[in-house]
């Protein structure tokens, strides 16, 4: 809900203040939130709006739609750590804030009594609340938990013994999905001796095997303009490739390297001096 058009100073189209939904008879109001995160955000991506991260504007806008939609429960939904967040909230007017920017699992009970959850990134797990609403109208927010659900991940598998931990419905999307693509994604494009590992830091500068790795690729795809140098950003790779110990190779498929760089990246090729280059060091 504070989202807004920096030339106009008005909201954004394309993004609601709140959505009421019904649940089991109950009436939940979900109002989004955002922190002004424009420092780290691209340049080119944010200027064109502004975030109006004012908590006291944020309470009032609260107290507007709760008064207007009179729901059972008020949720915040914040791309934000949810803690502080909700520390800042009436917990006459709020009932539970959702997190979802630092990538963890954790839930709690702020100061100010309105509680909080957030799941961790990557679809590694879940958090969730148990919202109870008493004949009166008088709401409880309890078994506040977060579920990991990477902790074993050999159960995450599309085997014959996992079948019946599965949901069938999903497992059917799955297959249907890889029948699609399973032969692209298994062609082979070449090998490797040495586990190409995104943790293991080969120097003082911070890169790793994994990053040395795939800059080395990103050279090797761009040689015909020259380019001398690559970067990538280590957030981007998302897993290891390794290299089993008996074998002493082994083959990278198509689907190995959407697994490692998993986003629709494109490669960007600059000519800069070197005193601009020198720059990038420091």
């Amino acid at each position: 809900c504070n989202l807004y058009d920096a030339a106009s100073h008005m909201r954004v189209p394309f993004t609601k203040d709140y959505v009421v939904v019904e649940k089991a008879g109950v009436r939940i109001a979900i109002i989004g939130y955002i922190p002004n995160y424009s420092s780290t955000i691209m340049t080119e991506k944010i200027r064109p709006y502004s975030i109006n991260s004012n908590l006291e504007q944020f309470r009032k806008r609260v107290r507007e739609i709760n008064l207007a939609e009179k729901p059972d429960v008020t949720i915040v939904a914040a791309h934000a750590e949810p803690s502080a967040l909700a520390a800042e909230m009436d917990p006459s007017e709020v009932h539970l804030v959702t997190g979802g920017h630092k990538h963890a699992g954790i839930f709690g009970v702020s100061e100010s009594g309105v509680p909080y959850i957030q799941g961790d990134g990557q679809a590694k797990g879940y958090a969730s609340a148990l919202i109870t609403v008493m004949p009166d109208g008088t709401v409880h927010i309890e078994e506040l938990n977060y579920t990991d659900i990477t902790s074993d991940k050999k159960v995450l598998y599309d085997t014959p013994e996992n079948t019946a931990l599965l949901d069938e419905k999903v497992l059917s999307i799955s297959r249907e999905a890889w029948k699609a693509v399973g032969d692209q994604m298994n062609e082979v494009l070449g090998y490797i001796t040495v586990s190409i590992n995104r943790n293991t830091v080969t120097g003082d500068n911070g890169s790793t095997v994994a990053g040395n790795w795939i800059t080395g690729l990103m050279l090797k795809a761009t040689h015909r303009w020259g380019t001398v140098a690559a970067f990538y950003n280590s957030g981007g790779i998302r897993t290891n490739l390794k290299c089993s110990n008996n074998s002493g190779r082994r083959e990278i498929t198509i689907g190995d390297i959407y697994t490692i760089a998993p986003f629709g990246n494109s490669l960007y090729v600059y000519e800069i001096t070197g005193a601009e280059f020198r720059q990038q060091e420091q």
